[in-house]
């Protein structure tokens, strides 16, 4: 008698956000001949975190899941569980080559960019303050370097000033979950055909913290919008100073009128809110802002055309 042995019988799930948790849901609903093996960094502290929806998910499912403090506690759990396969969606830390070399069919990620373009962190954010005209997202073949290994799938859509980074991430998240399952089916059939990334077309991002989120009024009104639209919630939101107190911008427009002023003056307020003037001569009007976590009218808080930010 012949045993058929299978290409992919364990899996391990890397990863904690949303983002991670719907594409896998996809993954996992197409098949239930895997073992899957649920790691979550633990970044219970992070207010992006999905962490008790994986555990919620994995109960509901009968899914083992075991928290990662650290890159070692990844490996340790590799060596015990034996995958044949894993995929990481928002783990942020590298994951060294003797670690990957000992997965036989690959560790495999989505990076949200259009690969080689934007390598490195918070790639989503840069396309959306550089108002790149088409928003994308790679699964690739982890690698020793940064985000260069082989290509297997990219989607995209046509960018426009609608969207945030919350409406571009739940798009892509679309995308993905709709070729998903039969991508994982030519995972299993061996039908894979990956692609070199074309180094030399490579372009690279640097990481983020929240207080990269500070305006620059001298920034013109069209670049404002798109940094603002960039980092709104559940970001940590751009933001400015002003009577000794850090103002997020929650609401926002761009004011296409030709305006000239002093950069990050308040040139007008009126009942739809507060119009600021920007670089090469272009206005923004912000509607609600928050401070310390409660939301106000713009006019509450920014209430005199004297006011310079």
């Amino acid at each position: 008698m012949t045993i058929e042995m299978k290409l992919i019988g364990k899996a391990i799930f890397l990863g904690s956000k949303e983002f991670g948790l719907e594409i896998f849901k996809s993954i996992y609903n197409s098949d239930d001949e895997i073992e899957w093996l649920i790691v979550c960094p633990d970044d219970r502290q992070d207010s992006r975190t999905h962490y008790h929806e994986f555990k919620k998910f994995a109960d509901e499912h009968r899914l083992n899941l075991k928290l990662a403090k650290k890159v070692s506690n990844v490996d340790e759990i590799i060596d015990n569980f034996c995958p044949d396969i894993m995929f990481v969606i928002g783990y942020y830390q590298i994951l060294p080559k003797n670690l990957l070399d000992k997965i036989k069919e690959g560790t495999w990620g989505i990076h949200n960019s259009l690969l080689p373009k934007y390598r490195g962190s918070s790639p989503l954010v840069w396309q959306l303050i550089n108002g790149e005209k088409k928003i994308g997202s790679s699964l690739f073949k982890f690698s020793e370097g940064m985000d260069d290994g082989d290509i297997l799938h990219q989607v995209s859509f046509d960018n426009s000033s609608k969207y945030t980074i919350k409406t571009a991430t739940k798009k892509l998240e679309n995308l993905w979950i709709e070729c998903l399952p039969s991508i994982w089916k030519s995972f299993k059939n061996e039908e894979i055909i990956p692609s070199k990334q074309n180094h030399s077309d490579a372009t690279y991002c640097s990481k983020r913290n929240p207080d990269d989120g500070k305006i620059n009024w001298s920034k013109s009104a069209a670049y404002l919008d798109r940094f603002i639209r960039a980092q709104a919630k559940p970001y940590p939101m751009a933001f400015f100073h002003y009577d000794k107190k850090i103002i997020h911008i929650e609401e926002h427009e761009l004011d296409n009128r030709i305006v000239s002023g002093t950069c990050g003056q308040v040139i007008e307020k009126n009942e739809s809110g507060v119009i600021i003037c920007c670089g090469n001569n272009s206005a923004l009007k912000i509607i609600k802002v928050e401070i310390s976590g409660v939301t106000y009218h713009a006019t509450e808080v920014l209430n005199s055309i004297n006011i310079r930010l």
